[in-house]
């Protein structure tokens, strides 16, 4: 990679000097900030846009879609990309194509799932346009499963300059092509046309622009072993992972109106940009930090406190302004058939806190060749949501069992939290100080709603307050404890 080119050639005669791993841990947050900065400029553009251009019903099928697409996905994920981070031979020709191979077919079997589930999945939600949506959407699940390893090296190395630079480039190519096909033709098919162009287009460039060989099948006998080894709890975790955050929308489909599962879906994405961002950082930034200290004996636990404490300020900072300010957001950027979002917004964000809590906890976890515990922790949310969510809905309907949602986070939380302690790493001050600070602005906005009377703009301005009393000190403290030493 252009990025760790001196590190490769450490000690050759007129080489400069190796970067850090604190150099490149900075550099590599950058770039991750570029990168998701520019996917959520394109995404909230595109959700601007395209609520304007299509009706609710559209973005509920399309949710329906990408709930299934994304159950296959992660029902078959056998832990690649974790697995050439943390991995000794993570830079092996024969680990890597060996690596392609598997999820090469992979894709091609995720591909024919979605093909074979696309008419019962369309009798069982009694929405006919999924016996066609299903396999086109499926098609991109081939496409990804070619994806060049030399993507994950570069996570690996944390050369991340030219990956995010074809990531911007195919989320624009994407962002264009939805709100084109939108404009000519106002269906579903405009948002699985740009996701289709965009995938093909960011397979393509990996391969052709990032630095390394191609790759070629190869089925290794040793490294299918140790593939199989790494990743079969990956695979648990990330299956239980996926009914733990799928669920609600497994029930809600089937209980609420497709347009307001499709107004869901949007809120949801609103409180996901933070979310997102923080958990690209943890498994492109702080992951292979933590795998290349733990290789070197280094102080994991000082990079953990050091790196962990301005991803939970930024993340409670962001989802408490979703929290305050959720219905003048969507009044703003939304038509008024979708001004739902924003009261579904304010609960969806408070419960997103515990996962930003979570976010650098399995990075550690991954780090240290524990990711059971994630699977132990996914699967008591799962019991939880079993319990919980029907309770909620019949006494207080929708918004009770979003709010529900929130509280079965908390027992995942602690599961995970509790190996990550015992492990010697600190926390527990941080967590429950900025938990505090997440739920005073969620008790301030939920007594603007219903209690303190005014217009939108006094609300407006109490609420902005707040969030600046609250938050400002946080984050000077956060700036000065940013101070990562490898």
């Amino acid at each position: 990679m252009s990025d760790d080119a001196t590190v490769a050639v450490d000690g050759a005669a007129g080489a400069p000097p190796p970067k850090s791993l604190k150099t490149r841990a900075i550099h590599a947050i950058g770039w991750t900030l570029v990168s998701d900065g520019g996917s959520q400029v394109v995404r909230v553009i595109s959700t601007i846009v395209l609520t304007r251009l299509l009706v609710p019903d559209m973005f509920g099928l399309m949710g329906v879609v990408t709930l299934i697409q994304d159950g296959l996905n992660m029902f078959s994920d056998v832990g690649v990309q974790p697995a050439i981070v943390q991995h000794k031979r993570g830079d092996d020709r024969a680990f890597l194509d060996t690596a392609w191979t598997i999820q090469s077919i992979r894709g091609a079997f995720l591909w024919l799932a979605a093909s074979v589930l696309a008419w019962p999945v369309s009798q069982y939600y009694n929405q006919p346009e999924l016996a066609y949506l299903l396999p086109v959407v499926g098609f991109n699940s081939l496409i990804d499963g070619m994806v060049s390893t030399k993507v994950h090296t570069c996570d690996r190395h944390l050369a991340l300059r030219q990956l995010t630079l074809i990531n911007l480039g195919t989320s624009f190519l994407g962002l264009a092509v939805r709100i084109g096909w939108a404009m000519a033709s106002p269906t579903v098919w405009a948002l699985v046309a740009g996701g289709l162009a965009s995938t093909i287009a960011r397979i393509a460039l990996g391969h052709l622009l990032l630095d390394g060989p191609i790759n070629r099948f190869r089925w290794g006998r040793e490294e299918v072993k140790e593939l199989v080894g790494f990743g079969r709890w990956v695979f648990v975790s990330t299956l239980l992972t996926f009914v733990a955050s799928r669920l609600d929308k497994f029930a809600f489909v089937k209980i609420v109106p497709i347009s307001m599962f499709g107004v869901y879906g949007i809120a949801q994405s609103m409180c996901r940009l933070p979310m997102d961002a923080l958990q690209r950082i943890g498994s492109s930034v702080a992951f292979p930090v933590f795998s290349r200290l733990k290789e070197k004996e280094g102080n994991v636990a000082s990079a953990y406190e050091r790196m962990r404490a301005p991803l939970l300020v930024g993340g409670g900072t962001a989802l408490s302004a979703l929290t305050l300010g959720g219905p003048l957001v969507a009044q703003i950027l939304f038509p008024a058939k979708y001004h739902d979002a924003g009261w579904i917004m304010q609960i969806v964000a408070v419960a997103m806190w515990f996962q930003v809590l979570e976010s650098t906890n399995a990075s550690v976890l991954l780090a240290s060749a524990l990711p059971k515990w994630l699977a132990i922790g996914n699967f008591v949310k799962i019991v939880m949501i079993a319990a919980v969510l029907p309770i909620a809905y019949l006494k207080w309907g929708f918004a009770g069992a979003l709010a529900g949602m929130a509280l079965v986070e908390v027992p995942k939380y602690l599961v995970e939290t509790v190996r990550v302690r015992r492990l010697g790493f600190p926390g527990w001050a941080t967590d429950l100080g900025l938990t505090a600070a997440v739920l005073f602005c969620a008790a301030v906005a939920f007594a603007l709603h219903f209690w303190i009377p005014g217009g939108p703009w006094l609300k407006l301005s109490i609420a902005g307050a707040c969030g600046v009393v609250v938050w400002t000190p946080l984050l000077w403290w956060a700036a000065r404890t940013a101070r990562f030493t490898a």
